[in-house]
């Protein structure tokens, strides 16, 4: 946006836990200048009226990887506020994706992502490039899905990872990261993430630990064993040194509600959720 917007008589929620307040927020070239009381005038001038005002909203939990590409404008979260989509959810993605498993890959998101006639990237960065060349609307973060990661050394195959695996698949996160990933997720429910064992994601959230940063985690259990599942989970995390982020924090079945936790680990690591 070139020029200049002003949102006078706005209630400004601006994300930091302040209370709502009244201001005048005014926009040069597409970056916010200033926020005070009185406005000083712009090439266009909007009164809210008292309407809120706040800054874009955070999607943390999107699958628009691949509907980016059709549809950039991204209609369906900007007309809701959504400035900013992370992608790369519940261990199951399209990068890094090995050249041999792209066909395979392809049918098993397409459901979940929608399709792409052709997948040029393989690895983290050079995805993250052809979005960025798509020019979407919105903001997009990723998340390194883990069962793509595990794909690079034992395609969709259903056993434990030697030794030397495991050094391959946190080298792959590593790399992940330096190209641009910000965590690693994995999804319980979903093969290949769902074939790993917790030396395996012990490994990798100690490897996460190292970047300061933490792994997301759709639980292996919603219901009757919902409790055990985010234990387990915390254990990972505890064992390996990350932060645990819990992704679909829900309890199924009356029979589970009311259920908790222990709070010792809650006390040692701080713990999110959507």
């Amino acid at each position: 946006m070139v020029g200049s917007l002003e949102f006078q008589n706005a209630t400004v929620v601006d994300g930091t836990g302040r209370p709502p307040y009244a201001a005048t927020v005014r926009i040069e070239d597409g970056t916010i200048d200033r926020i005070d009381e009185t406005g000083v005038g712009a090439d266009r001038v909007i009164d809210l009226d008292g309407a809120y005002l706040t800054p874009g909203f955070i999607d943390m939990h999107a699958h628009s990887e691949l509907r980016l590409f059709d549809y950039p404008t991204a209609p369906e979260k900007l007309t809701q506020g959504v400035t900013l989509e992370v992608l790369g959810q519940d261990g199951v993605s399209v990068a890094p994706v090995p050249e041999a498993l792209k066909e395979e890959w392809g049918k098993r998101v397409q459901t979940l992502l929608g399709t792409k006639d052709d997948w040029s990237w393989t690895s983290v960065g050079s995805f993250l490039d052809e979005l960025d060349a798509a020019t979407p609307a919105v903001n997009c973060a990723y998340y390194a899905p883990h069962g793509n990661l595990r794909s690079t050394v034992a395609d969709f195959e259903t056993r434990e990872l030697d030794r030397s695996e495991i050094d391959t698949v946190c080298e792959e996160l590593l790399t992940a990261i330096d190209e641009g990933a910000f965590a690693m997720s994995k999804g319980m429910i979903y093969p290949p993430s769902s074939y790993g064992r917790d030396d395996e994601f012990i490994e990798l959230a100690q490897t996460l630990g190292t970047r300061n940063s933490f792994m997301v985690s759709h639980v292996w259990n919603e219901t009757d064993y919902v409790v055990e599942s985010i234990e387990r989970y915390l254990d990972i995390c505890e064992n390996g040194g990350c932060q645990p982020h819990v992704s679909h924090l829900k309890v199924g079945g009356r029979a589970n509600w009311g259920r908790r936790k222990r709070s010792s680990n809650c006390s040692m690591l701080p713990m999110s959720a959507v």
